[in-house]
């Protein structure tokens, strides 16, 4: 007795399962994240009114500080700040930061010349998720300046 069986179909498309395998040599640590919200750019950034902003709200916050803590803890804090903001200033006038991750430091810095200290570190949240890894450094004494200039106004 003899059973004919039939050949299994032609393969020109590997089936989704096997598309997506482990053994495709794809890897998820890998994969890239493309149209998320955090990676969208901003529509129109003017590079150079940013920066001008971002300067001049800083220095200003930076000098109000220091005249407010002159001694302890307070002023060893204000001094390390304006050393990092200090690297910060110096990457914004050297065109290191992209315009996105400048475009949000513009808006914090415009929360903070109105007083919205809330609004400013929901701002500096989406920079510690966005650019953490490039500019830690100035990002941490972003977070201590908001902080100290927020203990100037109370």
């Amino acid at each position: 007795m003899t059973v004919k069986t039939t050949p299994p179909p032609p393969v020109d498309k590997p089936s989704p399962v096997e598309q997506f395998s482990a053994f495709t040599g794809r890897d998820f640590r890998t994969a890239t994240i493309e149209n998320h919200w955090i990676f969208k750019a901003s529509e129109e950034v003017d590079v150079d009114v940013d920066s001008k902003v971002v300067h001049k709200v800083i220095m200003e916050t930076v000098e109000r500080c220091k005249a407010q803590f002159k001694t302890g803890m307070q002023k060893r804090m204000i001094d390390d700040t304006d050393r990092r903001m200090i690297q910060l200033l110096k990457k914004i006038d050297t065109h290191e930061l992209n315009s996105d991750v400048l475009h949000q430091l513009c808006q914090l810095c415009q929360a903070m010349e109105k007083g919205d200290f809330t609004e400013a570190k929901d701002m500096h949240v989406k920079l510690m998720t966005k650019a953490y890894d490039d500019h830690g450094q100035w990002i941490l004494g972003l977070k201590r300046l908001i902080d100290l200039d927020e203990k100037t106004t109370k």
